[in-house]
């Protein structure tokens, strides 16, 4: 008895939101779609559960390259109708403002340099002309800091600096508050405004995980039902073609294997069921309980999952199913959250 059994990986891809980075190829901004990539795993083209995650790129809309990304270089992103209205100029801005903060630098520096060569002359064709007078109107002085600002300043580099040796967007806005004293009124209030949304943000995450550590252990485990359900059939298998077959060995082996791959295949699809249910059940009203938003633990597990360093093994092993939580979200309605410009 000749019997085929197929197996591998196939690549599936998500799309995050739009950001405006530097394209390589085109070497200007551009807008990128950034794009989470996975690998699933199959069986007879079946595939298991949502895949592992790879990789992050973001493609460039202009030329069509893919160029690796982090995620943690981007403020935030929004999608792709919003980016359309928003131009190249103010997407930069408003999702890349490490980037937009270091072109404003560079093109200070194209100003006219007090030894300019331009100003060599040659001493035959007699002194310089006086320049014409400026016509150019006295700019108003940017007010001073008072002590209420002081105060504020000092205080958002204090609570950003724990998270400033990891996390590059607390590095961004730190480098920002410390150019405080140069920015006009309005732009300070954006300021404090960002950091304060930065540290609900990294309160609301650190939460989450606190959370995740206590419940994680509660989670079903995984594998073992598939395991123990292909191994019975495929015993209880060979078993009945023995009896039957009277010890035809090359039906024994494949009768197995079949028996073997179903029993896999049942106990994958039960053991997502039960995930499925768990997160359902456990996870998300725990979460809800606790005051906090779904889409948090989410974002905290993808966190955990692209940089799982100090954290317990129940927890690393919990962010492994972030692919079923967001099924789960998505199914109950609860993912993707309101983004900008769909509120």
């Amino acid at each position: 008895m000749f019997f085929l059994f197929f197996w591998g990986s196939n690549s599936r891809r998500e799309e995050r939101g739009v950001v405006a980075d530097v394209c390589p190829r085109c070497r200007q901004i551009r807008p990128h779609m950034v794009v989470d990539h996975y690998r699933v795993d199959h069986i007879y083209f079946i595939p298991l559960g949502k895949g592992n995650w790879i990789a992050t790129a973001r493609e460039c809309f202009r030329c069509g390259g893919e160029f690796h990304c982090n995620v943690r270089d981007y403020e935030r992103m929004v999608d792709e109708s919003t980016a359309r209205y928003l131009g190249v100029e103010r997407l930069l801005r408003l999702t890349n403002p490490e980037l937009h903060e270091y072109l404003d630098d560079d093109r200070q520096d194209e100003d006219i340099p007090e030894d300019s060569p331009r100003q060599v002359r040659d001493t035959s064709l007699g002194p310089e002309p006086a320049p014409p007078p400026s016509k150019i109107p006295d700019l108003p002085r940017r007010p001073a800091l008072d002590n209420t600002d002081s105060e504020r300043q000092a205080t958002a580099i204090r609570q950003l600096a724990p998270f400033a040796d990891f996390d590059r967007q607390a590095v961004v806005l730190t480098r920002e508050l410390r150019e405080f004293p140069k920015m006009p009124p309005a732009e300070r209030d954006i300021l404090f405004d960002r950091v304060e949304e930065y540290l609900a943000r990294r309160k609301r995450l650190d939460a989450v995980l606190a959370l995740t550590r206590d419940i994680a252990g509660t989670r079903p485990r995984t594998g073992v039902l598939a395991i123990g359900l292909a191994l019975c059939l495929a015993i209880s298998t060979a078993g009945v073609t023995l009896a039957a077959l009277n010890w035809a060995f090359p039906s024994v082996v494949g009768s197995s294997l079949a028996a073997a791959v179903i029993g896999v295949l049942i106990g994958g699809w039960s053991d997502a069921g039960r995930q499925r249910k768990w997160f359902r059940g456990t996870y998300i009203p725990a979460v809800e309980a606790a005051g906090l938003e779904p889409a948090d633990a989410l974002r905290a597990l993808e966190l955990v999952q692209k940089d799982p360093q100090e954290q317990p093994a129940a927890t690393k092993a919990l962010a492994r199913q972030t692919a079923t939580l967001r099924l789960v979200l998505e199914t109950d309605g609860k993912w993707p959250p309101a983004t900008i410009g769909s509120r």
